[in-house]
C-alpha cells in the first residue's frame, strides 16, 4: 500500500520544511510514500466556515474511492503510546488502495471530510500549529514503520 500525507499550507517556515524533508526521506526508504501540499485559501476569520469548505472540497478532489482516509485532528482518538500507533498503521496496510493522512487547516475539517474519513487521530491533547502537527505526524509515521522493521529508532 501507498502512504500518502496531505496538509494544508499557507505561510512556509524553513526549520519546519527542513524538518519534514528529513523525515519525508526516511520514511520513503521504508515505505512507497509522499507527501503534498493544499495551498490553503486566504479568508478573514469571520469566513471560517468558507474556508474549511473551500479545504474539504481540494482534499476530497485528490481521493480515489478506494483510499482511506485517516485525519490528524485534535479531536481524534488517541492511542497509548507509539507501538498502538505502529500496530494500527501496520494493519492499515494492508488494506487495498492508498492510506491517505491529512492534516486540516487552522479552523478543522468540514463535516464532509469527517464523514469520508475512516479513522481520526489525535496527535496530541494540546493544540498544535500546522508546521509542527506536520512534523509529528512524519515523525510519528516514521517511528511507527521503523517499529514494523525492528530498527532501532525507538526506544522504551
Amino acid at each position: 500500500m501507498k502512504l500518502e500525507i496531505y496538509y494544508f499550507q499557507g505561510q512556509t517556515s524553513k526549520w519546519a520544511e527542513l524538518a519534514a524533508a528529513e523525515f519525508t526521506k526516511k520514511i520513503s526508504v521504508l515505505a512507497s510514500f509522499s507527501e503534498f501540499a493544499i495551498r490553503s485559501p486566504s479568508r478573514a476569520r469571520e469566513q471560517l466556515e468558507d474556508k474549511r469548505e473551500a479545504e474539504a472540497k481540494a482534499l476530497l478532489k485528490q481521493l480515489k474511492s478506494n483510499d482511506r482516509l485517516i485525519l490528524f485532528d485534535e479531536q481524534g482518538a488517541i492511542f497509548r503510546d507509539s507501538r498502538a500507533f505502529s500496530d494500527y498503521l501496520v494493519k492499515n496496510l494492508g488494506q487495498s488502495g492508498r492510506m491517505i493522512f491529512a492534516i486540516g487547516g487552522p479552523y478543522g475539517f468540514a463535516e464532509g471530510v469527517r464523514k469520508r474519513a475512516a479513522a481520526s487521530i489525535s496527535l496530541s491533547q494540546l493544540t498544535l500549529n500546522h508546521h509542527v502537527a506536520r512534523v509529528v505526524a512524519l515523525e510519528q509515521i516514521y517511528r511507527a514503520l521503523s517499529i514494523w522493521k525492528g530498527l532501532p529508532y525507538h526506544n522504551e
